[in-house]
Formats: structure tokens, C-alpha cells, sequence
């Protein structure tokens, strides 16, 4: 384990993969990423609890947001705009959406999003604010406690095993829809029986895929 709280490397035109050993078990204590305006390509890596910065724009990274990005509670900086990240958005990421005190660039200098620059399904605020971009699957099982406010979508079901706090807005639209504990839901809900058509998750670890990206084992 190395007890590291800040790491800068950027504007030096470095070339490679961001290490796997960024995450939360061997530098559980990173608050800092910043990587921008180097030739890093590969996947988004891991981090550990305590990330509040992670800025890696202008960069050649690949594949999708990790879903595990939803659930960084302290992220205050998530600039990672012209890359050529790809994918759908992960039903974890609407932590990010709900994150009032994210930023996703520095204006003045920029004002870019999280989507400009990179070749996502959809543009970051359409997902926040309709779910478009939403990673379609067969079906969804819903376990982050509380629910994140967003759009849910599945081909054939969607089932919710936690809570919706109070205040929280939530649209779950498949043709089945399983609540287990109904007595749970404090927000509000709104269901659909329409469902998303096709299966739009991309296996970014299988080599013969034209958007290959393998991630951290």
C-alpha cells in the first residue's frame, strides 16, 4: 500500500496506460489524479474512496465510464472531455448527474461537458436529464441504496431491491417490473411497460470487438 494523496503528471506527453495500481487497495488514500495533455490511451482506472479530482482530458483513453465513478461520494472534478471514450452510460453514473458539486471542466478556460469530445452513445446531459445513452440490457436488477434519481430502462425487466428517498424522481420502463418492497419507495416513481429495444452493452474486454478497451482485472 503507498500512501499517496495527490499525483500530477500532466502536459508531458507521456505515453502508455494509466496503471491498475491507482485503486482503492493499493492507494486507498489518492485525493488527486491529474494526468491532462499527455498519450495516455487504455481504460479509465479505478480509484479508491477518497478521489475528489480526477483530470485526464485531451488524452487517447478508450471504452466506457467505469460505473464505479457514480459512487465516489467526495468527486468534486471529473474532467475527462477529449478522450475517445465510447459506450453506453452505466445506471451508476446518475451519482455523477445528482452530484451537485461536480465540476466537469474549468471555466473560464472550458466549459466542456463530459461527453464533448468523445463518442459516447449520447451527450452526457441528454442521459442526466432522459436517460438517453442508458446501457440497455436484458434485465436490470437495481442495487445501489438509495436510488439515484434518472431513467431506468430494460428490454424485459427491471427489478428494485432498495429504497427511493424522499425528493427523488425515478422512471423505471420495462414490460416487467419487480418491487420488492414497495413500502420503500418515498420518492417519486413512475413506471413504463415499453421497455428499450436492443441490448446496447459492448464487452470492451473481447479483443475481436471493433471498440476493444480491455479494463483492470
Amino acid at each position: 500500500t503507498l500512501n499517496l494523496n495527490t499525483f500530477r503528471i500532466g502536459g508531458n506527453s507521456i505515453t502508455g496506460t494509466i496503471p491498475c495500481e491507482f485503486n482503492g487497495i493499493d492507494m486507498p488514500n489518492l485525493i488527486i489524479f491529474f494526468a491532462k495533455e499527455n498519450l495516455l490511451e487504455g481504460a479509465l482506472p479505478l480509484f479508491g474512496p477518497e478521489i475528489k479530482e480526477i483530470i485526464v482530458n485531451d488524452n487517447a483513453l478508450c471504452g466506457p465510464i467505469p460505473p464505479e465513478y457514480g459512487e465516489y461520494l467526495n468527486l468534486e472534478k471529473l474532467e475527462i472531455y477529449d478522450n475517445q471514450l465510447t459506450g453506453c452510460y452505466d445506471y451508476h453514473l446518475y451519482g455523477l448527474c445528482n452530484n451537485p458539486l461536480l465540476m466537469t471542466s474549468n471555466p473560464p478556460i472550458s466549459n466542456a461537458t463530459i461527453s464533448d469530445g468523445n463518442n459516447f452513445d449520447a451527450n452526457w446531459e441528454d442521459f442526466c436529464a432522459s436517460g438517453d445513452g442508458f446501457c440497455c440490457m436484458p434485465d436490470l436488477v437495481i442495487d445501489s441504496d438509495p436510488i439515484q434519481s434518472g431513467s431506468y430502462f430494460a428490454i424485459n425487466t427491471i427489478t428494485v431491491n432498495t429504497t427511493v428517498n424522499a425528493g427523488s424522481n425515478v422512471v423505471l420502463d420495462a414490460p416487467i417490473i419487480d418491487i420488492v418492497n414497495p413500502a420503500n419507495l418515498g420518492g417519486t416513481v413512475i413506471t413504463n411497460n415499453v421497455g428499450c429495444p436492443t441490448d446496447t452493452t459492448t464487452d470492451f474486454n473481447d479483443p475481436n470487438d471493433p471498440d476493444y478497451c480491455p479494463e483492470c482485472p
